[in-house]
């Protein structure tokens, strides 16, 4: 029985095919967490085997954990699968099969030992590539192209970028060399396949101002000394008691062991059941802890590094991140563990202490930094209500707090919890006084001059728009509009560079963040508020 996968599943699978055949050898398939990765992958190995049966195939990660979901997929819909697996961790070393789903630590040094040579090979969670000549990853990778030179590659990933290097195929040193599909997160939700996700900022956070950097990380020995402060401790745990009154399962990651131990024990004084796993402890007490924390024995699962990856709990609804981190890849791995579909979760609330997501941005619009540098479309916190929302807004989308002319700094304050805006497409339009206007002429090589209005708000913000009255069409007719509206007289640019002094000034825009960018939605001025055709600018 062939494997029924969703429609984005199979193209992902299609654009692997199509990119070896026209660009490289060495894709990466991005797909957010929840999105499947296990099936596309089980829907490759179906459909390359039973075309090309002399395919051999191996798929290769950095958890046992996964090692065993993948295999496990592969099984559910394709039962006789000629399938094994490479994994001192799940105590199996089968090098017989067509299709190894292998543990990096176990076969890194072991690639000639199979024979005949592998076909293809997939890299699941393909950022843990490192640049390093050195990694197991690259020790590995060229030993498959040394036993098989016709060797195919691809990387399936939710994060396609590394501090060290950003996008994955981007460094001169990167192994992958493109990508070959991108599913997007916003497509997923807005599709029923993942959950939406809102935000709140602690009351009290992490205080980092004392928190080194060390290779574009904070040091972990002092994030875990500021975040381990009894007091912010005390803090955080009444807020999550607060906000997870109504939520089924929470996972607390936080900065250190000792941490760790002292965020269980408070939220123990509170009457909730909960439990902690760490590095420290033995594979089968922590195997056991977490299997409690599915199965509903303890509402609470407080770790350190440990749930980022390889453990799916779909009923999860509450994510706190009562640690900080300049890994954009790592924060949307937390963020993201509660992203799944669970009957009657209508969404999961991730609760952050540690200004990631202000350091970050939005999880649908994630972009890796210069190292250590974080997000380049920074957000802030409402001292009202709290919500995470971009830093240009004037007035917070969802209390209404307006900012005062000159404040660019939300104290950390505030009695009360509120939803904010985790995903890009949660941003809201907002209205913003427009304090100076200037019209100057754009030339653009190949193309007949048009006019960059700069609308000025405050003293730092600062907002495009374009008018092409001399290209005809949609363009005139867009322009002519705003000439109307702002009571001016104009027919081509030149005039309009020579006149627009003496035209009515708008007194403020309507303006909503997309991407690096905003659409301007209305202009307003002051008696009639012209509602203008998206544009982005």
């Amino acid at each position: 029985m062939t494997m029924k996968l969703r429609n984005y599943q199979q193209i992902a699978i299609t654009k692997i095919y199509s990119y070896w055949q026209n660009i490289g050898k060495r894709p990466v398939v991005v797909a957010p967490m929840g999105s499947g990765k296990s099936a596309i992958i089980a829907g490759f190995c179906e459909q390359t085997t039973k075309v090309w049966p002399d395919t051999r195939i191996l798929i290769i990660t950095d958890s046992k954990e996964i090692v065993f979901q993948n295999e496990r997929e592969l099984k559910k819909y394709w039962s006789d699968a000629p399938t094994g697996v490479y994994s001192a961790g799940l105590h199996r070393r089968e090098k017989n099969t067509q299709i190894v789903f292998a543990g990096i630590q176990s076969i890194y040094k072991r690639i000639f030992e199979f024979s005949p040579s592998f076909s293809v090979v997939c890299i699941d969670e393909a950022h843990m590539v490192s640049q390093k000549n050195t990694s197991m990853y690259q020790q590995l990778l060229r030993d498959a192209c040394v036993a098989n030179p016709n060797c195919h590659f691809f990387g399936t990933t939710g994060t396609p970028f590394r501090l060290d290097q950003g996008f994955l195929w981007n460094s001169k040193s990167a192994f992958f060399d493109g990508c070959a599909y991108e599913i997007k997160l916003t497509t997923l939700i807005e599709h029923g396949f993942l959950c939406p996700m809102i935000s709140k900022g602690g009351l009290k956070n992490i205080d980092l101002r004392n928190v080194k950097i060390q290779g574009g990380e904070y040091n972990q020995s002092d994030l875990a000394y500021a975040a381990n402060d009894p007091c912010i401790i005390k803090f955080a745990v009444n807020e999550i008691v607060a906000c997870g009154k109504d939520r089924v399962a929470w996972i607390v990651f936080c900065a250190g062991i000792k941490h760790a131990k002292n965020v269980l024990l408070e939220l123990q004084s509170h009457n909730i059941s909960a439990g902690l796993v760490t590095s420290k402890m033995n594979s089968k007490d922590r195997d056991l802890t977490i299997n409690n924390f599915k199965t509903g024995k303890i509402q609470a699962i407080v770790n350190v590094n440990i749930l980022t990856k390889g453990v799916n709990v779909p009923k999860c609804d509450l994510i706190v991140l009562l640690t900080a981190t300049k890994s954009t890849a790592k924060y949307a791995q937390m963020a993201g563990r509660g992203l799944r579909t669970f009957p009657g979760k209508k969404n999961c609330l991730l609760l952050d202490f540690g200004n990631n997501i202000i350091t970050h941005g939005e999880l649908d619009n994630l972009t890796p930094a210069q190292k250590g540098t974080g997000n380049t479309t920074p957000l802030k916190q409402c001292p009202e209500c709290r919500a995470i929302i971009n830093i240009s807004y004037r007035e917070c989308p969802q209390c209404g707090y307006c900012y005062p002319a000159q404040d660019e700094i939300c104290p950390n304050h505030g009695t009360e919890a509120y939803d904010g805006a985790v995903l890009l497409s949660q941003n809201k339009p907002f209205w913003c006084d427009v304090t100076d206007i200037h019209y100057s002429r754009h030339q653009k090589s190949g193309k007949p001059d048009s006019v960059k209005i700069t609308f000025f708000s405050g003293l730092s913000k600062q907002y495009l728009m374009w008018l092409a009255p001399d290209h005809g069409g949609y363009a005139a007719k867009r322009a002519e509009i705003y000439i109307t509206a702002a009571e001016g007289k104009a027919k081509n640019v030149n005039e309009i560079l020579s006149s627009w002094y003496s035209w009515k000034k708008p007194t403020r825009i309507q303006v909503k963040k997309n991407g690096k960018f905003f659409n301007i939605l209305n202009i307003d001025f002051g008696n009639i508020t012209r509602t203008k055709q998206k544009m982005l600018v």
